[in-house]
Order: C-alpha cells, then sequence, then structure tokens
C-alpha cells in the first residue's frame, strides 16, 4: 500500500475536452494503490463549452472531496482562461500548474463582445500565483496523433513525467482502459508517447 497523507488535484476544463474522464481515471489509479480517493465537480454547463471544474484527493485518510483555498498540490489546466481561475483559488506557490496552451472561444469572444486574454498575458498572470508551471499546446498533440480530444490524456502523461505525481504509469494506463471507450489502445500509446518526450521536462 501507498503512504501517501493527502494529495490534491485541481483538473479545469469546458465541456467536451474530457475533464471528468481524467478525473475518473486518475482516481482510479490511486484506488488500484490502496488510497481512500475522494472526486468531486463543479458544473457551469456540462454540455460542450461550459465550465467543469473537477477535484480529485487521495491520500491514506481523505473524507471529503472539498480542496481548501490554496490547497492544491497540481492544477491541470485544459484549457487556459478555467486554468487561470482555478489558480486563483486553488493555487499556492508551490503547486504545479500544467497549461494546456490552446484556448477554447465562448460565442462572446467568437462575436467580438469580449476579448480573450493573450496566453503570455495568462502565463503572466498564473506565475503570480506558482513558481511551478509547465506550459505547452496538449491539443496539438493530440491532434497531430489523430486524437483531437485526447487533450484530457496529453496532460496526464504530462503530469505522470513530473517529480509531482506520486503514481506509477501502469496504474494511469489501467485507469484509461477503464474510462476511455473508444481507441483505448491509441489513447495507450499517445499517453507512453507524450511521456517519454516529455521525461525531465516539467517540473
Amino acid at each position: 500500500m501507498y503512504s501517501i497523507k493527502e494529495f490534491n488535484i485541481v483538473i479545469a476544463s469546458v465541456g467536451g475536452q474530457g475533464g471528468l474522464t481524467l478525473s475518473r481515471v486518475i482516481g482510479y489509479a490511486a484506488l488500484l494503490k490502496g488510497l481512500s480517493v475522494r472526486i468531486g465537480e463543479t458544473l457551469g454547463m456540462s454540455q460542450r463549452g461550459g465550465v467543469v471544474q473537477s477535484y480529485v484527493r487521495f491520500g491514506n485518510t481523505i473524507k471529503s472531496p472539498l480542496i481548501p483555498y490554496g490547497g492544491a498540490n497540481v492544477i491541470l489546466g485544459l484549457e487556459p482562461i478555467e486554468t487561470l481561475r482555478a489558480a486563483r483559488i486553488y493555487a499556492n506557490k508551490n503547486t504545479l500548474i500544467i497549461l494546456n496552451t490552446e484556448p477554447i472561444h465562448t460565442v462572446t469572444t467568437l462575436v467580438g463582445k469580449e476579448t480573450y486574454p493573450s496566453i503570455n498575458d495568462i502565463i503572466s498572470e498564473l506565475k503570480m500565483y506558482s513558481d511551478k508551471l509547465y506550459a505547452f499546446n496538449a491539443t496539438n498533440k493530440a491532434r497531430s496523433k489523430g486524437l483531437p480530444v485526447a487533450t484530457n490524456i496529453v496532460v496526464l502523461a504530462a503530469f505522470a513525467t513530473s517529480s509531482y505525481n506520486p503514481l506509477d504509469l501502469e496504474s494511469y494506463i489501467e485507469g484509461i482502459k477503464k474510462f476511455i471507450r473508444r481507441r483505448v489502445e491509441d489513447n495507450i500509446n499517445l499517453f507512453k508517447e507524450v511521456v517519454s518526450e516529455l521525461k525531465g521536462k516539467v517540473p
């Protein structure tokens, strides 16, 4: 059995990016190690484009899905603005933030009623909240492999290579097998490929 007192992950995404699936993959990986797991969700609008925040907590004594203010060990950001919103609440200077830099525009930004901030501005503000940030275009990587909806798997792989990751790769692969419904082997191969590419690059 693993000995982890408490580990808190926030997944910031919008509907259609697989944030909820990612929370279950990670939670299942932790369960396989005999850890107590709690998963919570805040859904603005769960359909495509709506805000989705998921919370994964695991450890030996976890009883609540609620992550305290500034209490995230890791923020997995599938969408830039949503990552920034999560960081404002849950990040501290030691929180690892993994940011997918591919934005998903809302109707209001598409028609010009609002302006989507530049990625550089978002990154600059994220650095105000945490000293540990890794930003890359996870969506492009997934798209290059013919898996445009597998951004969540690419972000998971980036986390899996980091020094913050407390679980083993095989447990994540078992989680992918259990919760990914289509092209399972392709998703596993994508996960392994990104792990190999990013090893030693993520804090």
